[in-house]
């Protein structure tokens, strides 16, 4: 299917989802792109943009997610993942080599920790640079997983 039927069913789910929360800042792109602005340093900004045949989340930190599917299907996936990444119960975690990100780690918060769900990493990176990592993580909603008390 093409991109616009994916926008198109993105915005009517997404318009009825935040009029819930009318608090949580947004925007929308004329291609029907919906985009979070990261909330803070330690955040990171989450954007929605439909394409052909998916619905593509990327976040500001490197992590990316395809989300695949009939446009309904797609866009509730979709937007039930972003509603996680707002919240404080998913994290991304940044392996960085010579201050470079080149891993990056989708996190679920369980009962025992943190747990990974999924990872997007480049083919080429500095291999013998320094290692570092960071944690990002959004707190413009409440949690609503399993488990949501602190480690």
């Amino acid at each position: 299917m093409s991109a616009g039927a994916y926008a198109e069913e993105l915005r009517a789910q997404a318009k009825a989802i935040l009029s819930a929360h009318p608090g949580v800042p947004h925007a929308w792109r004329e291609d029907g792109t919906l985009v979070f602005p990261r909330p803070s340093p330690d955040g990171f900004e989450v954007t929605l943009h439909p394409e052909d045949g998916e619905i593509v989340v990327f976040t500001s930190c490197g992590l990316h997610e395809h989300v695949e599917g009939q446009p309904l299907e797609a866009s509730t996936r979709a937007l039930a993942l972003t509603r996680d990444l707002l919240s404080p119960d998913m994290r991304v975690r940044e392996f960085r080599a010579g201050g470079q990100g080149y891993r990056w780690v989708l996190e679920r918060r369980t009962g025992r920790g943190w747990a990974a769900e999924t990872s997007t990493a480049l083919l080429l990176w500095n291999y013998f640079g320094r290692r570092s990592q960071r944690v990002y993580s959004n707190a413009q909603l409440p949690g609503r997983l399993a488990d949501s008390s602190p480690d």
